[in-house]
Order: C-alpha cells, then structure tokens, then sequence
C-alpha cells in the first residue's frame, strides 16, 4: 500500500483531494498540510511514497518545497497540483513523477497512479546505494560533462547540466540565487526565473540522487554551491597546477577551451581567463 500526503493552502481543495483518494484501496492518506514546514517535520519521522504538492502557495511555493523534500528524503515522488497552466507547463520540464491541473478529476488521477505503479519498482529505490561511492570526475575543458567511473552520465535536462557546470565554475564558493536566475535566465522576467531556478534545481538534485551522487551539490539559506572534495574535475587540478607552477600540467589539461563545446555565454570570461594563464604560463622561463 502506497504512502500519499497532500499539500495544499486551501482547505477545500484538500477536502477534494482527501474525498477522491477514498476510493482508492492501494493508497494510504497519511496527511493533508496546508503548511508546507509541517510536512517537511512529518516526513523527517515518517515513511511516505508520494506527495501531491500545491504549486501556488504564500508562504514556500510547491517548487521550494519539492527541492526541500529531496534534501530530507529523495526517494519520496512529487506530482504537482495547480489552477495554473501554461507558465508553469513551461518551467516545470522535469523529472516530478506528473503535474495536474485542478480541479483533479478520478480519471486524470488513475492516469498519475498508472505512472506511480511504473515508477515504483522494488530495484529502482536501491540504486542510488549501489552506485554511491564510485568514483565522480567532472570535466570542464571541451565539453561539461559528468563522468562517473570513467563513463559520461547524460543529464535529464539541459538547464541543470548547465546550472551544475556555473556552480562548478565557482570552485565552491557559495552563489545567491539572484547571481544565478540573474547569469542562466538574464532574459525573463523576476517571477518567472525564479520558478525556473527551483524547477531546475528540483531536477538538479533528483538526476544527482538518481546517480548516487547528492553530496556533490549544497544549498543553504538560498544560496548554492558544490562541495569540490566530493568529486575531481580537471578545472580544479588546472587552478592547482597553477598555484604549484607546473606549466606542464597546466598544458597537459587543457585538451580544449573552458566549455567551449557547450556555447555558455557566462563562460567566456572564463574562458578568457584560462587562456591568458596557460599563455602567461608558456612564456616564462
């Protein structure tokens, strides 16, 4: 028997939810919140399989909320719930289990527990254990990329592979999420970057968990950054062998430009930057 809770700020669209669920005899309500803090406490002491999560909320929004829930438990599926379309549709092309429009009716929410049965499957929860612990390099000349045992991993999304490949840029210093919404989305306007940072990562955190890898990635108080000695990454041993003035090495690691492969207009200056050192360091004698 499957584990759901609702979250939601209005009552009565609880009471629908709570009333079209009754029928089902696979589930079990564990709960309706309408306090998106009250949920993260329940989950921190009880089990729970799937959440249907409000997006439109006043206090943390359904996107904060499901970037939370993947800190205290990544296991826990999210179906997003909302009386708002298309901007949402839009921001929200990730891996959350389904999205659903309010009012939900019995058939649009069979169709959600169809994809629940497909997702759910006994292997798919152990997995994240059984790769954690491999070796994770990322690689930052030529191309971004994520290998994990010598072998290229492919992101689920282009936007949280290019959001990872700017916090990697930052050698683990910690970025505001105005730096970011204001670096990977200069040309939307304040309301709808935001969505799309929490949206991208939201999806950031579920591809890195789905890997075995969450520890790479830290947030707190709004602010990002990743955690360098959890991973290699050639851009690190660069800035390394400069510091040490192994000219060689330097050379030796740059087996193309700073991303050059991935057209990421931030990282030009970069780019720019790596150049002048690996030309300054060739000069000297």
């Amino acid at each position: 028997m499957l584990k759901i809770a609702a979250v939601d700020d209005e009552k009565h669209a609880l009471e629908r939810f709570k009333t079209i669920i009754s029928s089902r005899e696979d589930v079990e309500l564990c709960g309706l919140f309408d306090d998106g803090d009250d949920f993260l406490a329940y989950i921190r002491k009880h089990p729970l399989d799937i959440v249907f999560l409000d997006i439109e909320m006043p206090e943390k929004t359904g996107l904060e909320l499901a970037e939370e829930i993947l800190t205290v438990n990544p296991d826990i599926l999210v179906v997003f719930a909302t009386a708002f379309n298309q901007y949402a549709v839009e921001a929200f092309e990730l891996n959350a289990l389904d999205y659903i429009l309010k009012p939900i009716s019995q058939e649009r929410l069979a169709k959600t527990f169809e994809r629940i049965a497909s997702r759910l499957r006994p292997a798919q929860k152990t997995t994240a254990r059984k790769i954690h612990g491999n070796r994770i390099y990322i690689q930052c000349f030529s191309s971004f990329e994520v290998l994990i045992n010598g072998t290229a991993v492919p992101f689920s999304s282009a936007k949280a592979r290019e959001l990872l490949a700017f916090l990697v840029s930052r050698s683990g210093a910690a970025v505001s999420w105005e730096q970011i919404t204001e670096t990977l989305w200069y040309d939307m306007d304040y309301e709808k970057a935001h969505n799309n940072l929490y949206a991208t990562v939201y999806r950031l955190r579920k591809w890195l968990t789905e890997q075995g890898t969450p520890q790479i990635l830290e947030c707190k108080r709004n602010r990002y950054r990743v955690i360098p000695d959890q991973f290699g990454c050639d851009l690190y041993e660069f800035e390394k062998a400069e510091l040490d003035g192994n000219r060689a090495k330097m050379k030796l690691l740059c087996k193309g430009r700073f991303m050059e492969e991935n057209g990421y207009e931030w990282a030009y200056p970069k780019e720019a930057e790596i150049e002048m050192k690996i030309l300054k360091a060739l000069n000297k004698r």
